[in-house]
């Protein structure tokens, strides 16, 4: 399988946007200090696929990216235009991933009749709108929602390197659906943790660091080009990466 020069120009280019704007995640640049060739990881929350472009290159032919979006309709014309999901390594999910199967629904908020895609939550176990209640306008789109450890089961993977998951507040659920996935591969996670996205479902930042720290992960944070070590959630921060307690995480610089 030779690899597309074209995703590889594009991979770097979402790498350097990363590092220049607000419109690519700062994290982006730090997903080779944690990822190598031949990994198997995915892509939880994929939206447009930045994400999955990026990793999908750094594991490259011999390895896998499942790349999981509930909503990829939401996503077509641009998907069709970028193509950041599509790859040889890429396999692409159309679900949600949370504590178990149920079919559920997500709550799109819309601003001047378009989809914040970016803020769309499953509703399950939510006690409302929370911090989308600042959106006039909401969508509900009926999902399929699995658990990471019954789509392991599926796919037959018999190794989890690395997982990204970006919920919306839905991580104490997305975690209890990826209990034996974590006890068994031990992947590194990279996650978005927020007060105000947990407090609709009645969590705290609080509870999702004490979640990891009872399997003995740390945690760090991506700051000045590393991934430095941080003793809990800060403000200002958005991105954690959590990993097991006596792994080495390359803490050299990146441009």
């Amino acid at each position: 399988m030779r690899p597309d020069p074209r995703r590889a120009v594009t991979a770097q280019v979402l790498r350097a946007l990363a590092a220049s704007t607000p419109w690519v995640e700062d994290e982006v640049r730090g997903l080779d200090h944690v990822v190598s060739p031949g990994d198997v990881v995915v892509d939880v929350g994929a939206a447009l696929g930045v994400y999955t472009c990026v990793l999908s290159r750094l594991v490259g032919p011999t390895g896998v990216v499942l790349s999981v979006e509930p909503l990829p309709g939401l996503y077509t014309p641009y998907d069709g235009w970028l193509r950041l999901r599509s790859a040889p390594n890429v396999r692409r999910y159309a679900l949600a991933l949370g504590a178990e199967p149920h079919t559920a629904a997500v709550s799109v908020p819309m601003r001047r009749g378009r989809p914040v895609t970016g803020r769309a939550f499953v509703t399950t176990g939510a006690g409302g709108l929370g911090s989308n209640a600042e959106f006039a306008e909401q969508v509900e789109h009926e999902v399929p929602v699995t658990t990471l450890d019954e789509l392991a089961r599926r796919t037959r993977l018999d190794r989890i390197d690395f997982v990204k998951a970006d919920v919306e507040g839905g991580e104490l659920a997305f975690l209890r659906g990826a209990e034996a996935t974590v006890g068994e591969f031990r992947p590194s996670v990279l996650l978005e943790v927020e007060d105000r996205h947990l407090e609709r479902y009645g969590h705290t930042a609080g509870d999702v660091v004490a979640w990891f720290g009872e399997r003995d992960y740390a945690l760090s944070a991506w700051s000045q080009g590393a991934w430095r070590p941080v003793s809990g959630v800060r403000e200002g921060v958005r991105n954690y990466l959590f990993f097991p307690s006596g792994r080495q995480v390359s803490s050299r610089g990146s441009s």
